[in-house]
């Protein structure tokens, strides 16, 4: 995204990679950096925090500009072999009820971030402000085998290694 936007990240920008996204929301709370890039809630997080750190980019955007309209997949949900196969209706149950919880999620932003905040898995003010922004959904069949693809051959190309030297065959993915 840097190169299509005419950057070269080799000299155009110093970048530091952090171990987690907490010590990027602590570098830009700080000082320490200028920019940082991470994904909701911790944008969110870091907003609420300081007011004058504002979101500039929606990586999403960027990422379906940069990939002609190939979803960016964040997170995944993965399974091993043996369970998907002694065990294939539990996964697609589980499919189900994950895409019925995340469509809960983005049509009721009030009772989700309730529910994010009771559970601590954070504040719930955070949670009722980056919800919106957060892009949750469930992709499963062929629109995930894409979108996974994509991001795999963009690690793939900056280094081979980053993806176990090789891209996936056909077995990595499951499209019920």
């Amino acid at each position: 995204m840097l190169e299509q936007a005419g950057l070269d990240p080799e000299t155009d920008l110093e970048i530091v990679f952090q171990p987690e996204h907490g010590a990027v929301v602590a570098h830009m709370l700080d000082g320490r950096a200028d920019i940082g890039f991470l994904p909701q809630p911790f944008v969110t997080t870091v907003a609420m925090q300081n007011p004058e750190i504002i979101p500039v980019l929606d990586i999403s955007q960027e990422w379906l500009s940069a990939t002609g309209g190939v979803e960016l997949a964040m997170s995944c949900i993965v399974v091993r072999s043996d369970f998907l196969e002694s065990n294939p209706q539990a996964v697609r149950d589980f499919l189900e009820d994950f895409a019925a919880s995340a469509q809960f999620a983005m049509d009721n932003l009030e009772r989700a971030a309730q529910l994010v905040g009771e559970f601590e898995i954070i504040p719930e003010a955070v949670a009722l402000r980056a919800i919106p922004y957060s892009n949750i959904s469930s992709v499963t069949g062929q629109e995930m085998k894409t979108a996974v693809q994509a991001y795999l051959m963009v690690l793939y190309q900056q280094n081979p290694a980053a993806v176990g030297g090789m891209l996936p065959d056909e077995g990595f993915f499951f499209v019920p």
